[in-house]
């Protein structure tokens, strides 16, 4: 099950615990919970959830694991918007034109469908890696997350 297909961005925490109640009754079989776009505060942000998360992501994903369900989460980790908080505490972080202007992800690819524009991380720069490899780690030793979807790359 994906969060996306039944609620695009709009996803609660909420939403997900009655389809994961509704699968533990009625959809037995089905093994995975994909938690997509719309849990984070800001395309960046991810591991800040949003106000529709007030229990926090990592709760949820216990909360999905107890229920006998194997939790996935959907990231999009190579871009960020102006309001999330990687971009304004590390600009420095991002891709630039050779002009030092920024590059938007519509500069050179597809623009994004939410929350524009997009800014790119620079992956060659090692603080970007260190950055790139906690959020992962945290997401799959501390909150328990056994599958990634990698989008907007």
């Amino acid at each position: 099950w994906c969060s996306w297909y039944a609620y695009y961005a709009d996803v609660t925490e909420q939403n997900v615990l009655e389809n994961v109640d509704c699968m533990q009754d009625k959809l037995e079989d089905l093994e995975w919970v994909l938690l997509d776009d719309g849990y984070q505060a800001f395309m960046g942000d991810w591991l800040t959830p949003s106000d529709k998360f007030s229990g926090g992501v990592k709760e949820l994903i216990q909360n999905i694991r107890a229920k006998g369900k194997k939790p996935a989460i959907w990231m999009a980790p190579f871009i960020a918007q102006p309001e999330s908080e990687v971009f304004k505490q590390h600009p420095e972080w991002f891709v630039r034109h050779p002009d030092g202007q920024l590059l938007k992800a519509e500069d050179v690819t597809y623009g994004g469908w939410r929350c524009t524009p997009w800014y790119i991380l620079d992956t060659s720069n090692p603080e970007v890696q260190d950055h790139l490899t906690h959020v992962v780690s945290v997401m799959r030793l501390e909150w328990g997350v056994e599958l990634f979807k990698l989008d907007a790359n």
